[in-house]
């Protein structure tokens, strides 16, 4: 499904063997979850991936996690993006759909608990802080 293309592609812009290897490793998972060709994709495909993202259950270790972190699914949806924007260079596709599911499903930056940690400090704290 046009994925050895992509990833010369990806050898020819001149991108790390790392970023290749987690491209390669993370639009597998896709493909195979996705399970359709590529192209015919819609936004409820890019959802039902997200799902199963944040409730996937894998092993780290001795220990069983479910859900991955914000920044892997992050990392996920970067090389979807990539893979999506090479199959309209090479007019395959006519769209990439991702940058549209980003702004609506992965705007707001959440921990693993799903609560954001990060707090605003008066002028007054920083001050004193600062000190």
């Amino acid at each position: 499904m046009y994925l050895n293309e992509f990833l010369d592609d990806c050898k020819a812009r001149g991108l790390t063997k790392h970023t290749i290897q987690t491209y390669r490793s993370n639009l597998n998972l896709f493909l195979a979850f996705l399970a359709k060709d590529p192209v015919d994709i819609q936004m409820n495909d890019l959802r039902s991936f997200l799902a199963h993202l944040r409730t996937m259950t894998y092993t780290i270790g001795c220990q069983s996690r479910t859900g991955v972190a914000t920044s892997t699914i992050n990392a996920y949806f970067s090389a979807i993006s990539s893979y999506y924007d090479f199959l309209v260079w090479e007019k395959i596709s006519q769209t990439n759909p991702v940058p549209q599911f980003r702004k609506r499903y992965l705007r707001f930056r959440q921990h693993r608990g799903g609560e954001n940690t990060r707090q605003l400090i008066t002028t007054h704290t920083m001050a004193r802080l600062a000190a």
